[in-house]
């Protein structure tokens, strides 16, 4: 039990302090994602070193939201139960869906990136 409470106690200290999930805007998030298109999708090459970070940083950050909600079930839980993710969904399909929905929500893109992961999630695998 007090393993549990110092690990609680260290989640809700960084995700107090630190937690750059709730920090980046949808516009961030598309700016990535459009260099991860470049970089991956239509495999551009000689691509600049900071066009790369953005790719990596989009798959990185993007990859870790979809993870962390396909392991602990969080789309399931934070709508209800409303939303059914194919279980055989790869994390290039969801990099790929995200961010086309960035792209075909400019209005909504100054939002934070998490929260409209959570809308690309209810738009596309609602029951």
């Amino acid at each position: 039990m007090k393993k549990l409470f110092i690990i609680f106690t260290l989640c809700v200290f960084v995700l107090g302090f630190v937690n750059p999930a709730l920090c980046m805007s949808g516009n961030e998030a598309y700016k990535q994602y459009k260099s991860y298109k470049d970089a991956w999708i239509e495999e551009k090459e000689n691509l600049p070193n900071k066009q790369m970070y953005e790719a990596i940083s989009y798959q990185s950050y993007i990859g870790g939201i979809w993870e962390t909600f396909a392991v602990y079930q969080l789309p399931y839980a934070f709508t209800d139960g409303n939303v059914k993710v194919p279980e055989n969904l790869t994390l290039d399909q969801m990099l790929q869906l995200f961010g086309e929905y960035l792209k075909n929500h400019p209005e909504s893109r100054h939002e934070k990136a998490v929260y409209l992961f959570m809308d690309c999630l209810k738009k596309h695998y609602s029951k």
